[in-house]
Order: structure tokens, then sequence, then C-alpha cells
């Protein structure tokens, strides 16, 4: 049974292998790094099976601008599932975690996007 919860210290080293090998070795991994060390707030979520690490998301702030105005709420990046739970639903779990955010940060992120689609148009 998969469960959710905020990630910990004690995860970045199974955080780091779940992104290296979920992008074959990309970037990400080290974004991930530069993410936590350079945000004053992020949401860093670790999908779990039988207590190990399968999958990790990350929530870090973001401004939106657009000629008609913006907004500033938390972007999703990356997200990764180690390969051998694709298609597990997995990754669908970590996104939907999205409904708990508040249970985590104070950043209001579904007005902040709904505000911010009506002033773009979308």
């Amino acid at each position: 049974m998969i469960s959710i919860r905020p990630e910990e210290a004690k995860d970045y080293d199974q955080v780091r292998a779940i992104n290296l090998a979920a992008f074959e070795g990309g970037p990400e991994a080290d974004l991930v790094d530069i993410l936590r060390s350079s945000c004053a707030e992020y949401l860093s979520l670790v999908a779990e099976d039988g207590g190990e690490a399968v999958g990790h998301i990350l929530f870090t702030p973001v401004t939106i601008e657009s000629p008609t105005g913006g907004g500033e709420g938390m972007g999703l990046a990356p997200m990764a599932v180690t390969p051998a739970r694709h298609r597990c639903g997995v990754g669908s779990q970590l996104v939907n975690e999205n409904r708990n955010f508040r249970r985590h940060t104070s950043v209001k992120l579904r007005k902040i996007l709904r505000s911010c689609r009506e002033q773009v148009g979308l």
C-alpha cells in the first residue's frame, strides 16, 4: 500500500536515487538538491511502499506573469517514480496530494492558480 508523506533529511539519498533512475541520470536529481537549498518554502513529498521510497514530488515557489496580471504559487517539478513502479498509480497519488497541500504549507496553490488562469483567459 502506497503512503505519501513529507520528505525528511533521511530520505535525500533515496530521493536522489529515484530521480537518477527515473530520468536515466538526467539533471533532475541535481535540480532537487538545488531547489531544496535555495527555496525558503517548498513541499517535498515521498511515496512509500512497505517502508521503501518509490516516488518523489517537489513543489517550489513560482511567479506567474502575464500581460493582464499574475500571481505567486507553487510549481510542480520534478516528479519521479522508480521505473519498476511506473504505471502503478504512484505518480497520480503524488500529484493528487496537492489536495492536502494546505496541511503542509501556507501557500494557497488552488486559489492562486485559479486567479491566474482567469487573468490570462484560461
